[in-house]
C-alpha cells in the first residue's frame, strides 16, 4: 500500500514540475511579426569585430511592438519613442506604419567562421602592409561551419561572397569559381555559397599601388520556385524503373554470387591442397635438378672431351686421306708389277710343260736304266754270290795265296805283277761294282723323285698361274677400292670436320645446359618461396573467403532490402528530388530567429558581413564633417563605407 502511495506521490510532484515548466512559456507574450538584417563587421583577417541587428516592423494601426534579445544596447532608428528592455523583453509603443530598431549583441557568434590570407609575391601579409604595394597577389577566403552557432543557418542559408578590385590597379584578374562582371572602372567578383558547404575561395591579380573596397558576404536563403514534373521526365521515369528492375536482378546476382562464392571457397581449399602438393613437387625436382646439375657438368666434361677427341680425329683423318693417297700410287705400282709377274708366271708355266716333257723323257730313260740296273742288278748278285762263294772258299784262298807264295819269284816278273793286279784288279771291280749299283739305285730313285717333284712343280706353276690371275684381278679390284677408299678418306675428313664442329656447338650446348640448371635451381628455390607464400596467401584466401561469404550474407539481406526498397522507385525518388532541391537551398520550413528563440514570429532573416577596405593612410576629415548630424540612411550607408 505504500508503495503504491510512493508511487502516486512522484507521480503528483512530476506532473507539478511539467506544469511549472510550461506554464511561463504559455504566459509568454508573443513577439510581434519581424523581419531581421544581422549586420557583422570583419577584422581584415576574418575575425568578428561586432554584431549587431536590424529589427524591422510593420503595423497597420498603431499599438505595442514586442520582441526578445539578448542585446547590450539599443536604439530607435525611425522616431523618437523610447525602447522599454526587461529581461531581454523590448517593447515599444508605435504608431502605423514601418519602425526600425537596432540592436547591438553581446554574443558575436555567426554560422560561419572565416579566415583570410593575404599573399603578396608569396610572402604573407597583412591587409594593412598590403596597402599601396605592388606586385601578384592572391587572397585565400577560408569558409567553414561554427559549431558554436545554432545550425540552421549554416544548413538552409547561402552565402554570397562579393570582391570589387580596380582595373586601373589590377591586372590579369584570376578567381576559380567566381561570376565575374565588370561595375565601372572595377572588376567584381562573386562567389556564391549553396546551404551546408564549406569552401576555400582564391582569387590572383597582379597590383600597383594596391587597395581594396571591403569584401562583402551576405547570408540569404534561395527561394527559388522549382519543381520535378515527372511528366516532363520520362527518361529519368524509366532511369528509375530500371534501377527497380537492376534491385530485382541485384538481389538475384548476389544469390548467386553467394553460391560462387562456395563454389570459389571450396576450390580455395583444393588450391591450398595442390599447392601443398606443388611444393612437395618443387622440392622433389630440386632433388632431380642436382642430379640434372652433376649430369650436366659431367655432360660438359664429356663434350669438351669429345671436342678434344674431334680435334684430333680430323688430324687423323687428314692423315687417312694422305695414307689413302698413297696406297693408291702403291696400289697402282702393284698392279703394274703384279702384270709383270704374270707374264713371268705364263712363262715360267711354258717352261715347266717343257720341263715336265724333258722330265717325261728322263722318266723313261729312267724305266730303261731301271732295266739295266736290275740286269747289273742281278750280275752283281751273281757276283757276290760268286764272291761271297770264294770268300767262303778260305781254302781256295788260302790256297790261292800260297800258290802266290809258292810262286812268288818263280813265275816271271811280269806274269806274276799282271796276275797281282788282276786280283786287285777283280776286287776294285767288285768295290766298284757294288758302287755303281748302288748309284744307280739312287739314281733311280732320284729321277723318279724329281719326276714326281716335276710334277707337283707344274702343277704348283698352274696354281701359280691361276693364283697371279686371281692376284690380278685383285690388284684391279685394289686399285677401284683405292679410289674407293680416297673419295671415302674425303668424305670421312668432311665428316670429322663435321664432328668437330658439332662436338664444339655441342660443348657450346652443354655450358649453357649446365649454366641453365644453375639458373633453374635458383629459380626452383624462388619458385618453392613463392608457392610457399603463395599457400599462406591461400590460407588467407580461404579465409577470407569465409568472412566475404558472411560479408555476402549480410550483402543478401542488404540486396533483399535494396529490392524492397526499389519499390515505387519511380514515385518515391522524385519525392525525395523535391525534398533534396528544396534542402539543397535551404528551404527546410519555418524561419527561425537569430537573436532569440523566443521570436515565433520572424518572417525573414538576413546577414550583412563586411570587412575594412584596404586603403592607404589619408588625412583625417574635419570635426565638423565628423560631428555633423546623420540621417538614418546616412548612417546606414556609412555602414557600408558609402558617404552621401
Amino acid at each position: 500500500m505504500e508503495k503504491h502511495l510512493g508511487r502516486k506521490m512522484t507521480a503528483v510532484l512530476l506532473a507539478g514540475s511539467l506544469l511549472l515548466a510550461v506554464l511561463p512559456a504559455q504566459a509568454q507574450e508573443q513577439n510581434t511579426p519581424k523581419e531581421e538584417v544581422v549586420y557583422a563587421t570583419l577584422y581584415s583577417d576574418g575575425a568578428v569585430q561586432g554584431v549587431y541587428v536590424v529589427n524591422s516592423f510593420v503595423l497597420d494601426e498603431a499599438g505595442k511592438i514586442v520582441d526578445y534579445g539578448d542585446y547590450t544596447a539599443l536604439r530607435n532608428m525611425t522616431s523618437s519613442e523610447e525602447l522599454h528592455f526587461t529581461d531581454q523583453k523590448i517593447t515599444i509603443e508605435a504608431d502605423a506604419g514601418r519602425l526600425y530598431y537596432e540592436g547591438i549583441l553581446d554574443d558575436t557568434t555567426l554560422p560561419w567562421n572565416f579566415e583570410i590570407k593575404y599573399w603578396l609575391d608569396g610572402v604573407a601579409l597583412s591587409a594593412e602592409e598590403l596597402a599601396g604595394k605592388q606586385g601578384h597577389l592572391q587572397i585565400d577566403i577560408d569558409i567553414t561551419k561554427n559549431k558554436d552557432c545554432n545550425a540552421v543557418f549554416f544548413e538552409n542559408y547561402a552565402l554570397q561572397v562579393t570582391l570589387q578590385l580596380d582595373t586601373n590597379l589590377c591586372r590579369n584578374i584570376q578567381g576559380e569559381g567566381a561570376t565575374m562582371a565588370n561595375v565601372g572602372n572595377k572588376k567584381q567578383l562573386t562567389y556564391t555559397i549553396l546551404p551546408g558547404q564549406e569552401e576555400l575561395l582564391s582569387l590572383s591579380a597582379d597590383v600597383t599601388d594596391f587597395t581594396m573596397e571591403q569584401i562583402s558576404l551576405n547570408g540569404v536563403t534561395l527561394q527559388m520556385a522549382l519543381d520535378v514534373d515527372e511528366s516532363r521526365y520520362p527518361q529519368l521515369k524509366e532511369g528509375l524503373r530500371k534501377i527497380e528492375r537492376t534491385a530485382v536482378q541485384f538481389d538475384e546476382g548476389a544469390l548467386e554470387l553467394f553460391d560462387g562464392m562456395e563454389q570459389l571457397r571450396s576450390g580455395a581449399s583444393r588450391l591450398g591442397d595442390g599447392l601443398e602438393n606443388l611444393r612437395q613437387g618443387v622440392k622433389d625436382t630440386q632433388g632431380g635438378v642436382n642430379d640434372l646439375q652433376q649430369g650436366a657438368a659431367e655432360l660438359q666434361q664429356g663434350a669438351r672431351s669429345l671436342y678434344d677427341g674431334a680435334i684430333q680425329a680430323t688430324d687423323g683423318a687428314q692423315k687417312v686421306q694422305d695414307g689413302a693417297q698413297e696406297l693408291d700410287g702403291a696400289a697402282q705400282r702393284l698392279q703394274t708389277g703384279t702384270e709383270k709377274v704374270w707374264h713371268g708366271a705364263a712363262e715360267l708355266d711354258e717352261g715347266m710343260a717343257e720341263t715336265l716333257n724333258g722330265a717325261g723323257k728322263l722318266n723313261d730313260g729312267a724305266d730303261s736304266l731301271e732295266v739295266q740296273i736290275e740286269k747289273i742288278e742281278l750280275q752283281s748278285a751273281r757276283l757276290e754270290a760268286a764272291l761271297e762263294q770264294l770268300q767262303q772258299n778260305q781254302e781256295v784262298q788260302e790256297g790261292l795265296k800260297d800258290l802266290l807264295g809258292k810262286l812268288e819269284g818263280k813265275l816271271p816278273t811280269g806274269s806274276q805283277l799282271e796276275f797281282e793286279q788282276y786280283i786287285k784288279l777283280m776286287e776294285q771291280t767288285a768295290v766298284q761294282l757294288d758302287q755303281a749299283v748302288a748309284d744307280l739305285e739312287k739314281l733311280s730313285g732320284g729321277i723318279h723323285e724329281l719326276y714326281d717333284g716335276i710334277v707337283i712343280l707344274r702343277q704348283g706353276s698352274e696354281e701359280l698361274l691361276e693364283g697371279i690371275e686371281t692376284l690380278k684381278d685383285g690388284t684391279t679390284e685394289l686399285k677401284q677400292g683405292t679410289f674407293v677408299l680416297q673419295d671415302g678418306t674425303v668424305t670421312l675428313y668432311e665428316g670429322v670436320v663435321q664432328l668437330r664442329d658439332g662436338s664444339y656447338e655441342f660443348l657450346s650446348g652443354a655450358t649453357e645446359l649446365h649454366n641453365g640448371t644453375i639458373t633453374l635451381a635458383d629459380g626452383l628455390a624462388d619458385l618453392e618461396n613463392g608457392v610457399v607464400e603463395l599457400c599462406d596467401g591461400a590460407i588467407v584466401l580461404e579465409e577470407g573467403i569465409v568472412t566475404l561469404e558472411d560479408g555476402l550474407i549480410v550483402l543478401q539481406g542488404g540486396t533483399l532490402e535494396f529490392r524492397n526498397g526499389t519499390v515505387n522507385l519511380d514515385g518515391k525518388m522524385l519525392e525525395q528530388l523535391r525534398q533534396g532541391i528544396s534542402e539543397l537551398f535551404g528551404n527546410s520550413g519555418e524561419t527561425v530567429s537569430f537573436v532569440s528563440e523566443s521570436n515565433t514570429q520572424v518572417q525573414s532573416v538576413q546577414f550583412v558581413i563586411r570587412t575594412p577596405a584596404i586603403e592607404m593612410d589619408e588625412e583625417t576629415l574635419p570635426d565638423e564633417e565628423n560631428t555633423q548630424k546623420l540621417t538614418f540612411w546616412q548612417k546606414l550607408l556609412r555602414l557600408f563605407g558609402i558617404k552621401a
